[in-house]
């Protein structure tokens, strides 16, 4: 079953797998190659209201400080609510959602942070937290006309969490740099069963205009949002104008089972 519009997939019943490319597609979502016939299952009521609280926290967190962002958030509601109903439908045994404080056999949401995407220090084939972020922060150092990695690390593909019981998915949308001013000049998007070369864009030319008047903060739109599921690599490189060490926050939500936070956690 093709599915094109948010009311088609709001009169699904029960769990289907059904061809979400053309809504994915009409949302702005990208998969990078990604096979997208995918389990998909709506939240109940109680869930629906449990992921509203949870975005909705993090839009009027925004709104005090960096209103530009707030909205920003704002318009992409529905393409994160889509990725976790996915994310939850795709696990191999049925969970409840819960957004904040997850317990046994839930899952969880949160904004996605440095420890979502360095989740292990040392990465490995079977925990592939390959990225050049510095661990536990946001902060990555770049050298001018050298290639640098968000997600990957050029030659390693990245995943989030796809361990069992710990199963992460990440919904990003965007970039917020904090402190410096643009050092992004472009961007590549790669995945594993994609053309090679990626799908290279250069950087917006308003860039340098700051979003706040009193504090350096530079907001990188992606053209789609990206969609990075625990079974699927994925790379994200830029192509830094200056050598600098930067904070270059990536915006976006993520879903995850129980286990992947059921304590608090610094990597080392």
């Amino acid at each position: 079953m093709d599915i094109e519009t948010l009311e088609e997939l709001g009169k699904i019943e029960g769990r289907q797998t059904v061809n979400l490319r053309p809504l994915l597609s009409k949302l702005g979502i990208m998969t990078l190659g990604m096979d997208v016939v995918l389990p998909y299952q709506r939240f109940t009521k109680d869930e629906k209201t449990a992921f509203d609280v949870v975005y909705n926290y993090t839009v009027k967190a925004y709104e005090k400080k960096l209103p530009e962002v707030a909205e920003f958030f704002r318009a992409r509601k529905d393409v994160a609510r889509v990725i976790a109903e996915v994310f939850k439908a795709k696990l191999p045994t049925t969970k409840t959602f819960r957004g904040f404080f997850p317990g046994s056999n839930e899952l969880g949401m949160q904004q996605t942070a440095p420890k979502d995407i360095r989740y292990v220090a040392s990465p490995t084939p079977t925990d592939p937290a390959y990225s050049h972020y510095a661990l536990n922060s946001w902060d990555i150092t770049f050298t001018a006309g050298t290639t640098r990695y968000l997600l990957g690390d050029g030659t390693n593909w990245y995943k989030p969490s796809p361990k069992e019981n710990a199963r992460a998915t990440h919904v990003l949308m965007g970039l917020l740099e904090v402190g410096t001013t643009p050092v992004i000049d472009q961007i590549l998007y790669r995945g594993i069963r994609a053309p090679e070369e990626g799908y290279p864009i250069v950087i917006e030319q308003l860039l340098d205009l700051s979003i706040e008047k009193e504090m350096a903060a530079y907001l990188y739109v992606f053209p789609h949002a990206l969609l990075s599921i625990y079974d699927y690599e994925i790379m994200i490189g830029v192509m830094p104008r200056k050598s600098v060490t930067s904070n270059i926050r990536l915006l976006g939500f993520t879903f995850y089972e129980h286990e992947y936070f059921r304590r608090l956690k610094w990597v080392a």
